[in-house]
């Protein structure tokens, strides 16, 4: 939610132009007019005043998560917690996912590009980029299709190892709750590549938000 600065809060994200382009730096406002930020890469953590000449040209301006979100983001804790658990449960084990498969970090014979997103997670997390946004990927009638090709490679290897596995069903539902969970890991890959967020300052509030508006965790409670 933007707000003026003559309204900022602790917990607040406050912006800066500092690269001759909008929201270029950010940093957290802690109160008494001061906010903490990292000046560069690698560079020691700073608490400075948001009064500061150098600040005040440079103020874009300040977004809060609001009430509402934040009681939100509280009550599906719990709920992440059971589908976490559900899925180390699962047969399916926890390997490198890419995390952002789509039609465009695909080459050649199907070659995978752009690993820059990859987690240790459980593979079906890389179902969200895949089949979710408009730029490239499949229409809404041909995904569920698609996600029974890519979850019908898990119901079994040739070495036996997944030979008396889950029925599509049950990947089916594996899925789901993967798909949950998986905008996590899309806000931690922003939040670790340095200057992303000053770059896309949205990028963390639109998965957040993904999560709150995701109808799949009426089937937790």
């Amino acid at each position: 939610m933007p707000i003026k600065r003559a309204e900022l809060q602790p917990g607040d994200l406050v912006f800066f132009n500092t690269m001759g382009r909008p929201f270029s730096h950010v940093g957290l406002y802690i109160g008494n007019q001061q906010f903490v930020h990292a000046p560069s890469t690698g560079n020691v953590i700073r608490v400075e005043s948001i009064h500061n000449s150098y600040w005040v040209r440079r103020f874009d301006s300040a977004r809060r998560i609001t009430a509402a979100e934040a009681h939100a983001v509280r009550h599906l804790v719990p709920l992440a917690a059971r589908a976490a658990r559900r899925l180390r449960g699962s047969a399916i084990p926890a390997t490198v996912q890419h995390d952002d498969l789509q039609p465009s970090n695909v080459v050649g014979e199907g070659a995978l590009i752009d690993w820059g997103d990859a987690s240790v997670a459980h593979p079906f997390a890389s179902l969200l980029t895949a089949l979710s946004g408009s730029s490239g990927r499949p229409a809404a009638e041909y995904r569920s299709a698609i996600q029974d090709a890519y979850l019908s490679a898990f119901a079994g290897q040739p070495d036996g190892s997944l030979a008396s596995g889950p029925d599509l069903d049950d990947l089916r539902e594996q899925a789901r709750l993967a798909v949950l969970l998986a905008p996590v890991g899309r806000i931690r890959a922003w939040l670790r590549v340095p200057g992303a967020v000053e770059e896309y300052p949205d990028a963390v509030t639109v998965w957040w938000r993904r999560i709150l508006a995701d109808p799949n965790w009426d089937r937790l409670r």
